[in-house]
């Protein structure tokens, strides 16, 4: 065991007093892993190309015959030199949709299409433009964060609100069903519907689970202080939140008996009560309830 974890009441008070500092200092009071307001979609001035640039990807990157690094060393080749300074000037929530958006466009150029082809699949080595190369280096060491495409920028902070503009406050019952939708594609229809019903699961899945994260954190911290009573509130509390966090990746896993016709499928997930109209599972999800209804 390392020699700086132990089992005595002073360490397992000093694990919990650091649980509780990365839960405030890293994680969303509300949100947990999601970002503490509504993502945004748009950022000011000349930097704005890089978010219409990414809104133009799938149409380039996802084709039988689709070779995006062309297009995408072309596109990427005028803009000003200023690029870096106006990037200083950003907010927190700015630098967050511009390592989104620069995230995917760099995934793209290195795997020029999707899906990719096998010689891509074998390259080891590969140089991004430089104007990109130099953005999203520069972003990234103003957050903080490793200059690489990751499960926050790309899936947890990639998502609107249908009813409301991003930069706001949101409740986390807001980030569910036909409410939420995917910001940044790079699949085409109908691959798209596929990208993000596994995406959004993710973002629905984090929404529900925020409230698990902090009963976990005041969990460690009764259990340290032997705070019997408190414990025991905790881990009667902690299973329903924990399967409400499970949910939407139980839609996720069984969309395709869902899609399939399964009604057993259809009925335990609850699919009909709150799909997507447009959701291509909807119409095999009514006929398989009814089907059941009827045995």
């Amino acid at each position: 065991m390392p020699a700086h974890i132990g089992t005595t009441a002073s360490d397992s008070l000093r694990l919990a007093e650091v649980a509780r500092r990365a839960y405030d200092e890293g994680l969303s009071p509300h949100g947990g892993f999601l970002p503490p307001e509504i993502p945004l979609t748009s950022l000011p001035g000349p930097l704005t190309r890089y978010v219409e640039i990414c809104r133009e990807l799938p149409r380039h990157y996802h084709a039988p015959d689709a070779h995006v690094r062309p297009w995408l060393a072309e596109q990427l080749s005028g803009g000003g030199p200023d690029e870096i300074e106006q990037a200083s000037a950003l907010t927190e929530p700015q630098c967050h949709l511009l390592m989104t958006v620069l995230g995917l466009l760099a995934h793209a150029y290195r795997w020029d299409s999707s899906p990719p082809r096998p010689e891509e699949r074998q390259r080891t080595s590969l140089e991004l433009p430089d104007r990109l190369a130099a953005l999203w280096w520069h972003v990234s060491r103003r957050l903080g964060v490793p200059c690489v495409g990751s499960l926050y920028f790309f899936v947890l902070s990639n998502w609107r609100l249908r009813s409301r503009p991003g930069g706001g406050r949101y409740a986390n019952a807001e980030l569910a069903g036909q409410n939420l939708e995917l910001a940044f594609h790079y699949l085409l229809p109908p691959a798209d519907r596929e990208e993000r019903t596994l995406f959004i699961s993710f973002v629905e899945s984090e929404a529900c689970g925020a409230e698990a994260l902090r009963s976990i954190v005041a969990l460690l911290s009764a259990a340290a202080r032997e705070d019997v009573h408190q414990t025991i509130y905790l881990l009667d509390k902690l299973p329903p939140q924990l399967a409400q966090r499970l949910r939407p990746l139980r839609h996720l896993v069984m969309a395709p008996r869902v899609r399939d016709g399964d009604p057993q499928a259809a009925f335990e997930v609850g699919y009909v009560s709150d799909a997507d109209p447009a959701d291509p599972c909807l119409g095999a999800a009514r006929a398989a309830a009814a089907q059941l209804a009827g045995d």
